[in-house]
């Protein structure tokens, strides 16, 4: 029996599949068209006296199977809603 490794990206894959289907978002004979990631990442830097001690930076993924047309519309979609929770956020309730 051969031993099949997996990339990073396939393991990331299956676990976007796995998420959606524990979640019930992912029906049976439903299927992953297009997903992306976003990642915030932080550390305390301490080397270099001269620059910010909180060094910081993003990282993005893509799955194998979408395309860069559907990543533009996640960003796109992503973009929207962000702003929409933000004002109402920083808005009045609506009675």
């Amino acid at each position: 029996m051969v031993d099949i490794i997996l990339t990073p990206l396939q393991k990331l894959d299956d676990a976007v599949h796995e998420f959606l289907r524990e979640t019930e978002q992912l029906p049976e004979g439903g299927f992953v068209t297009g997903w992306a990631l976003g990642v915030a990442r932080a550390r305390v830097q301490s080397e270099e006296a001269d620059m910010l001690p909180l060094a910081h930076g993003m990282t993005y993924a893509f799955g194998p199977q979408t395309s860069v047309v559907q990543l533009g519309g996640l960003a796109k979609y992503l973009d929207v809603v962000a702003e929409k929770a933000m004002w109402q956020d920083l808005s009045d309730p609506i009675d």
